[in-house]
């Protein structure tokens, strides 16, 4: 199964701010950041849209996944998938939305 990831403006700027409460400098921020960014994309691959924890809730305008990626990062994902069809394998899209430094209340 193929899975294409792809990460919001909105979720992109707020995991560097919580990567920057983390190291002391912007650049260091900026740097992990895309190394945090390539190593989800990276999970979300070898798990198929469904890291180890991830959990599907409702939310205001749907459905919703959160998992937690590591120390103080949630991940917030919405996931469709396609069919395979012919030639064409089966896919899975994740759309990460947000992060959030703590899990979302019952």
């Amino acid at each position: 199964m193929r899975v294409e990831v792809e990460f919001t403006t909105r979720a992109r700027q707020q995991l560097l701010v919580l990567v920057s409460a983390r190291v002391p400098t912007k650049d260091d921020a900026v740097q992990f950041a895309e190394l945090y960014v390539e190593d989800i994309e990276l999970q979300f691959q070898k798990y198929e849209g469904v890291p180890p924890g991830a959990e599907e809730r409702r939310g205001a305008n749907g459905k919703v996944w959160w998992w937690h990626y590591a120390d103080g990062i949630w991940t917030v994902y919405r996931k469709s998938i396609r069919t395979a069809r012919f030639f064409r394998p089966a896919t899975v899209f994740i759309r990460v939305i947000s992060f959030r430094a703590r899990r979302p209340g019952p």
